[in-house]
């Protein structure tokens, strides 16, 4: 996170009273990114659960202020970012593995297994 906030300060980047800060911007483009429904709509739904699991009361389902947060960012910080989250992401996910669990239901993956915990 401090990286990500140097950036934004190197860029001089502010938003006036937004729910779209640069954060959570940058938050709702890589879960957009991540996520098996890429979609604009997609990505809202996504940030408005989390915003009103966080008790925070959510924007509009309306997709125009988040696309208009997206472009009010710089190339140039997205840029930035890109190696940074491929870095976090290669670590968190160097500390997972998959695992198969074979029941008489059938068979699941579950990724989210820590080695650690494992035999």
């Amino acid at each position: 996170m401090i990286k990500v906030q140097e950036l934004l300060a190197n860029e001089k980047i502010t938003y006036d009273q937004s729910i779209y800060t640069p954060i959570v911007t940058l938050w709702v483009m890589i879960s957009q990114v991540l996520a098996p429904d890429k979609s604009l709509s997609g990505a809202v739904k996504r940030m408005s659960t989390w915003l009103s699991a966080a008790g925070v009361q959510p924007p509009s389902s309306d997709t125009g202020a988040y696309s208009k947060a997206r472009q009010r960012l710089p190339d140039k910080l997205v840029q930035q970012l890109v190696p940074i989250v491929a870095e976090e992401e290669r670590k968190a996910s160097s500390h997972r593995t998959t695992m198969v669990w074979t029941t008489g239901a059938g068979t699941r993956w579950d990724k989210s297994v820590d080695e650690s915990y494992c035999c």
